[in-house]
């Protein structure tokens, strides 16, 4: 049992949950009730809201499904009321899960944001689609309400050198767009490759990627030579237009460098913002078949770069799971998609998250899929995204920082510590 000089969690909750004024009023009747009286607690309630897309159609929420992570949410609040990590180990205490569908909508997020306060909610976990963050994130900040999220990328906030100055109480377990598009200036350096392109879709994610990178190397003074987005669906004969038109400009920049003197590397380069397996996307094969055509691939032609922001474990053969049934078409002469593909792909350098090979993700992935198949989820064949342990850290983020909230004896539920601590003042092995 655990003895505070200080008022109840309740007590806090209800307090932070008033206006400044009134706030103000009443801190000294709290102040007098905590030194006159004994508070013998003994167990903590945390309420987390998750929000979630169940189980969205929206083409970009498919990394972020419930039927596809959910269960790492389980897993983080179990470990969390076993371990004794708030409270102690002589204090006994629960973490529960009330969780609401956003359906990767501002609407739906901001909606469910206002009922769960009503339900007096400490904390909201996620939601992760960028656009119903930023709702949220405005709303919890306003509340002082600690959110951690574990996507969130495309938050203008990303852009900000103390995000804790937009949204104060708003952490995150997964980069920012901004800080994912530095990879793109880091790699031209590191190869020492000079005349780039970017090629994109106009909506989504790595629209936004594109629309970052051209800020950032705007400012760098290294625009890049030729952009392009294009509409989906994309074809081949789509694909291939635009490849020439990069080929057009990418092969002009070569001859003014030449000419002036300037040395730039022999290969060009060419960024495929256009999303991998994990997205559902067969945009970025569809341009390597293309690329492959038009003699783009071979060992003096162009580097492909991809960006792949979910990589799963097993991700490691990008052209097999959407070409799968059609592997054994022929595309050219008796060469197979599959064989073309595997050509084209050595041209290919991707970017991903590095990811731990100790056992431990593959571990989570297995508990998430077992609980995913049982009641009251009984997903058939869940698939678990690479997700899952970023909402498990985002949960186990939050849960540091309450406890060494309780440790400084700073009030446990004040959204504006908390979201410090978050930002970048605990840590742990996640």
């Amino acid at each position: 049992m655990h003895l505070f000089y200080q008022p109840p969690l309740i007590l806090w909750r209800w307090f932070y949950r008033l206006g400044s004024t009134t706030r103000n009023s009443t801190w000294a009747f709290i102040l007098a009730l905590s030194l006159f009286q004994v508070q013998f607690t003994t167990c903590y309630d945390f309420k987390l809201g998750l929000l979630i897309p169940w189980n969205s159609t929206d083409y970009d929420s498919y990394p972020f499904l419930g039927t596809r992570s959910f269960g790492a949410a389980v897993l983080a609040a179990e470990q969390i009321s076993a371990s004794g990590l708030l409270g102690g180990n002589n204090s006994s205490h629960t973490v529960d899960l009330v969780v609401a569908d956003t359906a990767c909508r501002s609407i739906a997020a901001g909606g469910h944001a206002v009922e769960l306060m009503d339900e007096t909610v400490d904390a909201f976990i996620g939601p992760p689609c960028s656009m119903p963050c930023a709702t949220v994130a405005d709303l919890t900040s306003y509340w002082q309400v600690p959110m951690s999220s574990w996507f969130c990328a495309a938050m203008a906030d990303g852009e900000s050198e103390d995000p804790f100055d937009v949204h104060p109480t708003l952490a995150r377990t997964y980069p920012t767009i901004f800080q994912i598009a530095h990879t793109i200036p880091t790699t031209l350096e590191l190869f020492d490759w000079n005349i780039y392109s970017i090629i994109y879709p106009l909506d989504g994610l790595m629209g936004d990627i594109a629309y970052r990178t051209r800020m950032l190397m705007d400012k760098r003074g290294h625009p890049p030579a030729h952009m392009e987005s294009y509409q989906k669906p994309l074809d081949l004969s789509v694909a291939r237009n635009i490849l020439k038109n990069v080929q057009k400009v990418s092969t002009s920049k070569f001859k003014q460098s030449s000419i002036s003197f300037i040395r730039y590397s022999h290969n060009q380069v060419i960024f495929l913002l256009v999303g991998g397996k994990t997205m559902l996307d067969g945009d970025q094969q569809t341009f390597l078949l293309a690329a492959r055509q038009l003699g783009m691939t071979g060992e003096d032609g162009h580097v492909f770069i991809v960006i792949e922001p979910f990589p799963d474990p097993s991700f490691t053969s990008p052209w097999q799971p959407l070409l799968s049934p059609h592997a054994n078409e022929t595309v050219e002469g008796d060469v197979t998609a599959e064989e073309a593909l595997t050509e084209a792909y050595r041209a290919v350098l991707m970017i991903t998250m590095s990811l731990p090979d100790d056992g431990r993700l593959d571990d989570l992935m297995s508990d998430v899929t077992d609980i995913m198949m049982q009641p009251p989820y009984n997903v058939e064949f869940p698939k678990p995204s690479i997700m899952s342990a970023y909402l498990y850290d985002a949960i186990q983020l939050y849960a540091h920082a309450v406890n060494v909230s309780l440790a400084t004896k700073d009030p446990p539920l004040d959204g504006a510590v908390l979201g410090r601590l978050m930002q970048g003042n605990v840590s742990f092995q996640g």
